[in-house]
This record gives structure tokens, C-alpha cells and sequence, in this order.
């Protein structure tokens, strides 16, 4: 989840029920498995993601995951030495 999250980051997810558009999550995504993306937008029929990397799978791909796929929203991160954080 290059630029929030750099690799190696240590990182605390909450579950939630409450999200809004803009939030980290950590989901459980049907096709690619344990992903970090950002909330893109929440309607009837689940949540849309996207990240924020240009090497990152687009939102139309990634499509609309359940809500019950989202594992929680990011509470903490501390980046990894020599690494400056955007959040």
C-alpha cells in the first residue's frame, strides 16, 4: 500500500463496521487474497477499494467486495526505520 504503507511498516487493523470513503482497510478480497487498499466508495451492494500506487490493480478490477470482506480499517502504523509516513 505504497505510499501509506512502506514495506516492512508495522501496521494495527481494527475491525469496524464503520467506514467512509478515504479509510485503509485491510479486506479479504475473493480474487487476490489478503490485500491493503484504500475505501473508494460504499454503496448498497459492498465496497469499492483502490490504492494509491500506480503499480496498484485499478478499482474496476479490483470491483465491489462485500462488506463483510473488510477485516478492519487501519487503527496504528509505525513505518520502518529511514522511512518517512504519509497519513
Amino acid at each position: 500500500m505504497v505510499p501509506r504503507l512502506m514495506p516492512g511498516a508495522f501496521a494495527l487493523f481494527r475491525p469496524t463496521r464503520k467506514l467512509t470513503s478515504g479509510d485503509t482497510v485491510l479486506v479479504e478480497h475473493p480474487r487476490y487474497g489478503r490485500i491493503v487498499k484504500s475505501v473508494r466508495a460504499i454503496d448498497e451492494g459492498g465496497v469499492w477499494l483502490e490504492g494509491l500506487s500506480p503499480q496498484s490493480i485499478d478499482a474496476q478490477r479490483l470491483g465491489s467486495v462485500p462488506s463483510q470482506a473488510v477485516l478492519g480499517r487501519l487503527a496504528f502504523h509505525v513505518p520502518p526505520p529511514g522511512w518517512r509516513s504519509i497519513s
